[in-house]
């Protein structure tokens, strides 16, 4: 055995590898395998799980990845929300940053949202699209860690903020005269603020526990290296998704639909104070109804996009060319949620789409009307002008 697998071994027996992920590992297609470290895959007792010496899966069929339709289909999918999202949240913020009637308590959760979207727009789309095209990790250790642990703070921030929406709403609409105590615009910016810090801190164990496994293969008579991000940590993986789906998506999703119905109720089933019918209702509470409406939208396509991806993932299906395919559908379903916020508040807010509107009106305005420069001005009708002035001045 040579010291690269000697190595590779004395790493296998340091680090909390359970069974089925160096099972996993080694069915992504590595030959060439020594007979010292066959046996002691063998001791490990997972050659039911994985036929080391045919690297092949469970079924029997070698792993090659994601089938190249899937790949094909998934990359333009990828593309397509990443573009949607970089736009539409970047009109999103220029909306807010140029509109001051629209900075209120709301507005503050909002551009949360806003900020948690283009966190997984940067920093995780495109990390995806190469996990898509190839079987390995090719984006380095600082990649291997920062990817998930974006993704992750970014959900909890996403779900914390939909929550003080929530409850920001609710104060609005049941009881407004402790709203304009508790939820004033500087208290907002503090909560935002809580928001963010909650979700870096809660998360930093997946920034420690993800960890960049290279494994030395022999291909063509020449040693290459090749890298697996996992999970390396005391704690399993099911264990911590399992904690984390149920304090940061779970209870937050609960107390918003409690929050919800009673907000429901209050508006659209018993009927506020000083609106004896339909036809009297002010325009106040109408307004209200409708930013209810979008938020409650909002609410419902986060947890569709979601939902599918946390069940799938705690229902820990076993590696097979189909679970990773499906696996990798039901990631793109949830990291496009990012695209559609700025969709819905198009259409379901009339003061965001005029506001949106004039923010592009001014853009053209001033591409319009921007000089050109010095250099490509004509000179013809300069000298002509001066011609003229000089005739009037002799004239004169």
């Amino acid at each position: 055995m040579d010291s690269a697998e000697s190595n590779y071994l004395s790493n296998l027996t340091i680090l909390p590898f359970p069974p089925d992920l160096i099972s996993s590992i080694l069915c992504q297609r590595y030959q060439n395998l020594s007979e010292d470290l066959l046996e002691f895959l063998d001791s490990l007792d997972i050659q039911e799980a994985c036929n080391i010496n045919g690297t092949t899966s469970g079924d029997g069929h070698v792993y090659e990845g994601l089938p190249v339709t899937s790949q094909i289909i998934l990359t333009v999918l990828y593309i397509v929300v990443f573009l949607v999202s970089l736009a539409g949240n970047i009109v999103v913020v220029m909306v807010y940053a140029s509109n001051k009637t629209l900075r209120t308590v709301t507005s503050v959760f909002i551009l949360s949202l806003t900020g948690s979207d283009l966190l997984i727009t940067f920093f995780c789309i495109p990390f995806n699209i190469g996990m898509i095209l190839s079987k390995y990790w090719v984006f380095g250790g600082f990649a291997c860690r920062m990817v998930p642990y974006v993704q992750n703070v970014s959900v909890s921030c996403s779900t914390l903020s939909l929550c003080s929406i929530a409850i920001d709403r609710y104060y609005s609409c049941v009881q407004p005269l402790k709203k304009k105590h508790i939820h004033t615009y500087a208290r907002a910016l503090k909560l935002m603020a809580v928001v963010w810090a909650v979700s870096i801190v809660v998360n930093i164990p997946v920034l420690l526990s993800y960890q960049l496994l290279s494994i030395p293969v022999e291909t063509a008579g020449h040693q290459e290296t090749r890298s697996f991000c996992i999970w390396a940590s005391d704690w399993t993986i099911n264990t911590f998704n399992i904690t984390f789906i149920f304090f940061l998506f779970v209870i937050p999703f609960t107390i918003m639909t409690g929050l919800y119905l009673k907000i429901g109720h209050f508006m659209f089933v018993r009927r506020p104070v000083g609106t004896a019918s339909s036809t009297l209702e002010d325009v106040f509470t109408r307004a209200k109804k409708r930013a209810i409406k979008m938020m409650i939208i909002v609410v419902l396509v986060f947890t569709a996009c979601w939902a599918p991806l946390m069940t799938y993932t705690l229902s820990d299906p076993p590696l097979s060319e189909t679970s990773k395919c499906i696996r990798s559908y039901l990631q793109w379903m949830a990291l496009g949620s990012v695209c559609y916020n700025p969709i819905i508040y198009t259409f379901l807010n009339k003061r965001f789409r005029k506001s949106a509107s004039g923010v592009f009106l001014r853009l053209c305005r001033d591409r319009r009307l921007k000089p050109a420069p010095k250099n490509l001005v004509p000179r013809a009708p300069v000298a002509r002008a001066q011609g003229i002035t000089a005739t009037k001045s002799s004239q004169l």
